[in-house]
């Protein structure tokens, strides 16, 4: 791959992803490990956002992506972005709101700029994406079976997993790593199907599937529901639409549960201290009451709502740091405009990536590996559109990298195998190269602004400051005292 700030932002994505969650410690609590990663998350937000701004060809590559998108879908980012900014404005804390907004606008650029570089390397990009998925799989669970050997020889005091009955490694909350699963396990599951049928010198098809049984395992143990039930949805669809051998594949997926099952028996039960956790729940943990609830809000405010992120605001009262289902989040926080035109960009782009899949399928790419990356990336955007709905998959850091790098990807690949180039009669678009550059300077000015008058929780004495304070200050949102 050559050698550009598209390039540059790619890999810096992938080691974001992939390295983090192996070696952060938490020298301060738990809260440290939400904070890290979003500092980290910022780091690579502005770096995106100063390319932007100063390097032409990086702005270029951006708006050729653009250009190839429909006049009805340049119309809706637009209604995004100007109806995002002006719920910001009026909202009761616009320091906050911006804060969001232009976390949001970013992370909306970066996956476009993850789909450019896609456009442009098509297969070194797909390959990249495989190694990193297998490299994070891999890698953690090294680091969870290194961590179960120190405990039970007894050379670390204390199960390193869990640490106030709630977080897993590296993850203040279990949920947070089954918002990860949902990115990742989809298309790992797909990738190893297509090694375990098309690859059979390969010896990679046999370590595949238990590593996928021990990410199994850490959805049972940890009662990731959401999780599950979205893995599941799209394993249906993939199912019924995608696959020729039908009973093979569920042979193949049923195998990988019955792993997971016995690996969790084997090594997760005896040291797990957050009981109660199933995936055999029934109770909507309160989510329901929440929903209904928020619901008069939601259409007492309609156009604009109380501003992004306020769901987190003490002053309006809501329960949690957001409702756990991104539809209601945006209607709650963004206003009913936007949440409808982001929910109508979501499922119609995962039904034409879909069609789109489905109509290339011919005897000649079933056996190949772009065509098995691509139900692998179906599969995720499936799983994780409907664990949304009962989740914070959209606030979380880590699962919000997971989502630009996966949209950024799939919207490459699908815009590569649809338009062949991209259209050089606009690629000195004046006026799209403005309106990017005064988006860039707005999301940007949003970050910038909130940090010069807000400090960051990650001291020694804030941590203790932190443990003091009222419980209802602890629901993670921006940062992990998520009330403001």
């Amino acid at each position: 791959m050559k050698v550009n700030g598209k390039n540059i932002v790619l890999l810096g994505l992938f080691c974001y992803l992939v390295v983090l969650p192996v070696i952060q410690i938490r020298p301060y609590g738990v809260h440290d490990l939400y904070n890290q990663k979003r500092l980290l998350q910022i780091v690579l937000l502005l770096s995106v956002g100063l390319l932007t701004l100063f390097s032409s060809g990086f702005r270029q590559g951006i708006i050729s992506i653009v250009d190839l998108f429909s006049p009805a879908g340049k119309i809706m980012l637009i209604l995004i972005v100007v109806f995002g900014a002006l719920s910001s404005a009026l909202s009761l804390s616009p320091e906050w709101a911006f804060l969001e907004y232009g976390t949001m606008v970013l992370l909306g650029i970066t996956s476009i700029v993850i789909a450019a570089a896609t456009f442009e390397n098509k297969d070194k990009v797909v390959d990249y994406l495989i190694i990193a998925v297998w490299c994070f799989i891999a890698l953690y669970v090294v680091r969870y079976f290194t961590m179960y050997f120190l405990y039970h020889t007894e050379l670390a005091p204390f199960w390193l997993g869990v640490i106030n009955e709630r977080s897993f490694h590296s993850f203040t909350n279990p949920r947070f790593l089954n918002q990860v699963q949902s990115w990742v396990m989809p298309l790992a599951l797909a990738i190893g199907w297509y090694y375990w049928i098309y690859k059979k010198e390969s010896s990679y098809r046999w370590v595949m599937p238990l590593l996928l049984g021990v990410w199994l395992a850490f959805i049972i143990d940890t009662g990731g529901r959401g999780t599950a039930l979205g893995i599941s949805a799209g394993f249906l669809v993939i199912l019924f639409l995608y696959i020729k051998n039908k009973s093979g594949f569920l042979m193949y997926n049923l195998a990988i549960i019955a792993i997971s099952y016995g690996i969790n028996y084997l090594f997760l039960d005896d040291v797990v201290e957050y009981k109660g956790r199933s995936l055999e729940r029934i109770s909507s943990s309160g989510r329901l009451d929440n929903w209904m609830e928020l619901l008069p809000e939601i259409f007492s405010q309609p156009l604009l709502g109380y501003g992004p992120m306020h769901y987190a605001s003490l002053a309006l009262e809501n329960s949690w740091g957001h409702p756990h289902n991104w539809f209601l989040q945006f209607s709650y926080e963004w206003g009913l405009v936007v949440s409808i035109v982001v929910a109508y960009i979501f499922f119609s782009s995962i039904f034409r990536f879909g069609n789109h899949i489905k109509t290339g399928i011919k005897p000649d790419t079933v056996a190949t590996k772009m065509y098995w990356v691509k139900i692998g990336l179906l599969w995720s955007l499936i799983a994780a559109t409907i664990h949304g709905l009962v989740s914070g998959i959209i606030v979380m850091p880590m699962s919000q990298m997971w989502f630009v790098l996966i949209v950024g990807i799939s919207l490459g690949i699908y815009l590569k195998e649809k338009k062949h180039s991209f259209d050089k009669d606009t690629r000195t678009h004046k006026l799209a190269k403005l309106i990017l550059i005064l988006i860039s300077i707005g999301a940007l000015s949003g970050i910038v602004i909130w940090g010069t008058q807000h400090p960051v929780y990650k001291s020694k004495a804030n941590y203790q400051k932190y443990e003091s304070l009222d419980t209802e200050w602890k629901y993670p949102r921006y940062w992990g005292l998520g009330k403001f």
